[in-house]
């Protein structure tokens, strides 16, 4: 809500007004707030409420935490710091689910015994439609960061607080999973609380992205473990969010593929695939640390004309080696030559990988160029121009007649 707030006096008179049916008496309140506070009487939250409700103890609590536990393992660290960061700070922090019920909470411990005084502790629920204009319930409903000071809530027990309220996206879907909010008394109040909420949700989004990152190369060297025995099959490889991990049957494979509900397993998503997949395909689940994170669904081998296959034998004769592990590369080579995948080689200087690329290439059969370039014997301040290329004069020593980049030559190749 970034601007100054108005003395609590004047906002404390225009909420009086509003809920005796004077809503032009908020309008100096600014539009976030107005919007919040017609939600907030439309839903019939009680003006008069003291707590909020607590939507999860016991053994619901302890159900909420295990489906949210990734974004309470990606919020730990920074929670773990918290706790001294906020000392005596007056200031508390929160960690939400996505529909305002409290995960997590750190910080002052005088505030956190002020917050329990109104159910601001794990298990309260938060939203709108339970507490009316919040931090965390504002931030629901709007999907934008939201800082609430003092008679701004629209319950009259939580009108001696403040607070700052950002959502945590899911990296890749951008659905919210969660809020991270900072709450204390109005003494506390001051327009950084609000550019620290974000940075933090900033931060568990990063810690977010990593696990992802980790949890899809395990699907994709899964495929690729599978890959060898199904031939020519096509095959689509999904993460446990329903992200495509790989696909080497293009377009067609993903027409009508379901959407990943927030609440969904894998399971629930395979339920929902369009016939034709459940009917023809093979599906093999994978797991790590406990739980499925990802599936392969393998469909039968397409009935088309087959093509005369490259005679990649010559293409991997140069490469010398007998070693298990070197006769399994250059089996997964060629398996991998004839299909249009991006590859990743990595391997100590001088052990071959330029020949190893030579020779995927040869065997693909590729009329089209194979473009070397070493990144790491260009400057940073040419490397643009060798990528992209440049046109006549771009800068001191370019080409009068400029040049194509390394992109443009190796296209299609």
């Amino acid at each position: 809500m970034g601007k100054q707030p108005l003395k609590d006096g004047k906002t404390m008179w225009a909420w009086e007004r509003f809920l005796t049916g004077d809503s032009d008496a908020a309008r100096s309140l600014g539009q976030i707030v107005v919007r919040s506070w017609q939600r907030s009487l439309s839903l019939g939250v009680n003006p008069a409420a003291r707590a909020a409700p607590l939507a999860a103890v016991g053994a619901r609590y302890l159900e909420l935490r295990a489906r949210n536990r990734d974004l309470i393992a990606a919020s730990a660290d920074i929670f773990m710091r918290i706790e001294t960061a906020l000392a005596d700070s007056r200031c508390m922090m929160l960690l939400t689910d996505p529909f305002g019920i409290v995960l997590e909470t750190a910080g002052d411990h005088r505030t956190l015994g002020e917050g329990e005084k109104i159910h601001l502790v794990a298990g309260g629920h938060w939203n709108e439609d339970a507490m009316g204009t919040n931090g965390i319930g504002t931030a629901l409903a709007t999907g934008q960061p939201a800082q609430v000071h003092a008679s701004e809530h629209f319950c009259e027990g939580i009108k001696r607080w403040t607070c700052a309220a950002a959502p945590i996206h899911e990296p890749g879907t951008g659905r919210i999973l969660g809020i991270l909010d900072i709450s204390g008394p109005p003494t506390t109040y001051q327009r950084g609380n609000l550019t620290l909420a974000v940075a933090t949700a900033r931060q568990i989004e990063t810690a977010l992205a990593a696990c992802a990152g980790r949890e899809q190369m395990r699907v994709l060297e899964s495929c690729l473990q599978i890959m060898p025995a199904r031939g020519q099959a096509d095959m689509l490889a999904i993460d446990r969010r329903g992200g495509v991990v790989f696909n080497n049957a293009g377009a067609d494979m993903l027409r009508g593929l379901p959407r990943f509900g927030h609440q969904d397993t894998i399971e629930d998503w395979l339920g929902r695939l369009p016939e034709r997949l459940r009917r023809d395909g093979n599906f093999d689940m994978v797991a790590f640390d406990g739980r499925i994170i990802g599936a392969v669904i393998v469909l039968p081998p397409r009935q088309t004309t087959p093509a005369m296959p490259p005679d990649d034998d010559d293409a991997f004769a140069g490469l010398v080696g007998v070693s298990p592990a070197m006769r399994a590369m250059v089996a997964q080579a060629r398996l991998l030559a004839p299909r249009r995948v991006a590859l990743l080689i990595q391997g100590e200087t001088g052990t071959g990988k330029e020949k190893l690329v030579q020779a995927i290439h040869q065997a693909a059969g590729a009329a089209q160029p194979l473009v070397m370039f070493n990144c790491g014997a260009v400057s940073k301040e040419l490397l643009a121009a060798e990528l992209f290329g440049h046109v006549r004069g771009a800068f001191t020593g370019a080409l009068q007649e400029g040049r194509a980049g390394r992109f443009e030559l190796a296209d299609g190749g």
